[in-house]
Parts: structure tokens; C-alpha cells; sequence
């Protein structure tokens, strides 16, 4: 039997079909592909307006959202003039969607790599405390109008 050019086709697309299915199931973490490695970082203070400025560089004012690396680690410093100054410390710990795709990726073929994917992206994490609310204080001297 002579292969024709269709069918040579009809092969070459169901060989790279199949190789994308491979790679989309043994090369990305279950924790990656529901979660992503990024979450939404919510800053509000009462009064609004404040300045926030964080450890890793990024500033903003009150209320704001930061896209923030959920495997991160920083420092929120909250100014406002005529309050106190609040600065909180952010950390992260393996969210409950985290510990259900590790189960998962225990679960699986191809387990170990998705385990890994998912462990070193950060995937599996959330960041705490989120939203960060910070009620301001008035400062004590304040100055008299």
C-alpha cells in the first residue's frame, strides 16, 4: 500500500496531537493549571487614601489591588498623614485548593512531575494575611488648625 499525502497529513496531525496531550498532562501541575501562580493582593485602610508601600517595591494608595506570587513573602507599610504608621508582615501557607491538587497529584500518573511543578511554582499557596484591613490610628501630635 502507497501512503498519499493525505494520509501522511492525517498522521503528522494526530503525532502532534497526541504529543501536545502528553505535554499538557505530564508537564503542568494540577495546582498551576486551577490556580495559577499568582493571586490578588487586597489593601484597604480606614481612612481610605492611605500610601502602601511594599517590601518588594511596589506602591500604591488605599484601597488597591496588587498582583502578588502567591509562594511570596513581604512587608506592607501603611502611612497616612496625621495617623500611625502600620507596617504588616505577609507570608504564605498551603491554601486548602493547594492541599486538594497535591492530593491530586499523588493521585495521578505522571504524579512526581506535577508535584513538582506545582511545589515549585508556588501554585499550591496563598498569601496571609488576605485582604490586609488596617484601621489607622490618629497619631498623638497632632497638630492643631
Amino acid at each position: 500500500m502507497v501512503n498519499t499525502g493525505t494520509e501522511w497529513i492525517a498522521m503528522k496531525n494526530c503525532l502532534v496531537k497526541t504529543i501536545g496531550m502528553i505535554s499538557l498532562f505530564t508537564l503542568t501541575g494540577c495546582a498551576t493549571v486551577m490556580n495559577g501562580t499568582t493571586e490578588s493582593y487586597l489593601v484597604t485602610s480606614e481612612p481610605a487614601g492611605a500610601e502602601v508601600q511594599l517590601s518588594t517595591g511596589e506602591t500604591c494608595i488605599t484601597p488597591c489591588i496588587l498582583d502578588k506570587k502567591r509562594n511570596s513573602e513581604f512587608t506592607v507599610n501603611i502611612e497616612k498623614q496625621g495617623y500611625k504608621p502600620h507596617a504588616i508582615v505577609v507570608t504564605n501557607h498551603i491554601s486548602e485548593a493547594g492541599a486538594v491538587a497535591i492530593a491530586g497529584d499523588l493521585i495521578m500518573i505522571g504524579s512526581v512531575v506535577w508535584l513538582g511543578i506545582d511545589t515549585v511554582s508556588g501554585a499550591t499557596k496563598e498569601l496571609s494575611p488576605n485582604p490586609c484591613a488596617v484601621i489607622l490610628e490618629p497619631a498623638e501630635n497632632q497638630p492643631e488648625f
